[in-house]
């Protein structure tokens, strides 16, 4: 968005736009989704129509998870992060349904959702992994906590 609305796609032109960069890297999103967003949003200024979006779901074990989403195209967008969702166990959630669980700061949960069983955790991981290579989507916040022996074993495997 801040590429749409401001003048250029150069960081060292559009102050908004570098705010969001340093942001972007400051919570470790790869550099290839930014340059996605960023060239998505350069071209929405030449008759594309993006719009941000923020969706909720359950994952596995009752995660709550949070996206925010940048499309142009909602009527695409949402059926396949719905489809991400239920291919792994989860569903997407109607506006609202784990907000509560995310205010005021999404990448602090005001609670976690304790994951103990293996093969549930690398649902959740896996789920969460395909969110974020999703094109539209910016950002995934979600509420589990898997142990560090489990994360050591799944990192193994």
């Amino acid at each position: 968005m801040a590429a749409k609305e401001g003048k250029s796609v150069d960081p060292d032109l559009n102050f908004k736009l570098r705010f969001v960069i340093d942001k972007a890297r400051s919570a470790n999103m790869p550099h290839d989704n930014i340059q996605r967003a960023i060239s998505a949003g350069g071209e929405a200024g030449e008759g594309a129509n993006l719009e941000e979006l923020t969706l909720e779901g359950y994952g596995p074990s009752g995660v709550a998870v949070m996206l925010s989403v940048l499309t142009d195209n909602r009527n695409r967008t949402v059926p396949e992060i719905r489809r991400i969702f239920f291919e792994h166990q989860g569903n997407l959630g109607e506006k609202g349904c784990t907000a509560y669980v995310f205010l005021p700061d999404p990448q602090n949960p005001i609670f976690t959702v304790p994951v103990t069983d293996e093969k549930m955790a690398k649902q959740v991981l896996t789920l969460v992994e395909q969110l974020e290579e999703h094109d539209d989507v910016s950002e995934v916040f979600a509420n589990f906590d898997i142990p560090e022996k489990i994360m050591q074993t799944l990192g193994s495997i």
